[in-house]
């Protein structure tokens, strides 16, 4: 389990008051179906398709980047689409899953108009306080990877695969409460969704993101070696992601800056390290609040690329 970024702690003085003053959820406050469904579809050769669709619907609080002393209620109406095709002569296949989200603010007077939809290609969809998490499963030789949303403003802010519920996250807090917080999460070769993540960039070995909370900031990719791919290496690796900054010794997956001011002055002088095996370390500086790929220390043959924010399709 994650632990919580101290950007989050240092905000809760203001943060709990506004949850706790929070009216009780009144009866009928709500009137709403979500009906599940199933469609089944004959096939040549005796194959049937199957297509399961579930509907659901959860409440959500979150804290605000906007107004710190206010509390987000949603509604979250949650759509799954799952497709397989099955018969007696065939293996069962599974097709592409789906997921679409749409959140309404909820207040006493009941339930406003949609503030925002998430669609994305997915096999399982979470709800985790400010994030929306949507899983992507990996079969044979192929790992999983989370694509994460912000329940907030229902931004695309990165992927993220390695240990942890949804990836490995690091997180730099600093003074001012929750807008400033920082969060670097990669997202590592061999997966299902690689070819939309990578688009046109070969031999893509990671994606490293760079968001906050509400939205995605910088998006830089890995370029490893043929030989790397050639050998197989990536299907070996057990990745690590730490933080080092000013004033401290030791790395860390969190990082609390004593500073204040912009985010340039704020996020300056501080160090990710992506250790993917023994021998192959990735140090980016973060410099003016922005991942420096100029300065970044790489193995021989590797190289970083700027990739869109835009969440791919």
């Amino acid at each position: 389990m994650r632990s919580i970024p101290l950007s989050i702690l240092a905000a809760l003085p203001t943060v709990l008051p506004a949850l706790l003053a929070q009216p009780a959820t009144a009866e009928d406050l709500v009137l709403e179906q979500a009906p599940s469904e199933i469609r089944i579809e004959a096939m040549p050769d005796g194959q049937m398709r199957i297509v399961n669709t579930t509907r659901r619907f959860e409440t959500n609080l979150l804290a605000t980047l906007a107004d710190r002393q206010a509390v987000q209620h949603q509604l979250l109406a949650i759509e799954h689409r799952a497709e397989l095709v099955e018969g007696t002569e065939i293996e069962r296949q599974f097709g592409a899953g789906g997921v679409k989200v749409t959140a309404y603010p909820l207040s006493a007077a009941g339930k406003g108009g949609a503030s925002f939809t998430i669609e994305s290609p997915g096999d399982a969809v979470r709800v985790d306080g400010p994030y929306l998490t949507i899983s992507h499963y990996g079969c044979c030789a192929e790992g999983g990877t989370d694509s994460i949303f912000s329940l907030e403003t229902g931004r695309y802010l990165f992927n993220a695969n390695g240990p942890g519920q949804a990836g490995d996250w690091v997180t730099i807090g600093a003074r001012g409460g929750l807008e400033n917080e920082r969060i670097l999460a990669y997202h590592l070769v061999p997966t299902p969704l690689d070819s939309l993540l990578f688009g046109d960039v070969e031999n893509g070995a990671a994606i490293i993101s760079y968001a906050r909370r509400d939205r995605p900031l910088q998006r830089v990719a890995l370029v490893a070696p043929q030989a790397v791919f050639d050998a197989g290496r990536e299907l070996d690796w057990l990745p690590k992601a730490a933080l080092t900054g000013p004033g401290q010794g030791e790395a860390s997956d969190r990082l609390f800056i004593e500073r204040s001011g912009s985010g340039a002055e704020i996020f300056d002088g501080i160090t990710y390290r992506l250790s993917l095996d023994d021998a192959t370390m990735i140090e980016i500086p973060v410099n003016a609040d922005r991942l420096d790929i100029a300065g970044a220390k790489l193995p021989a043959g590797y190289r970083l690329v700027e990739t869109p924010l835009e969440q791919p399709q």
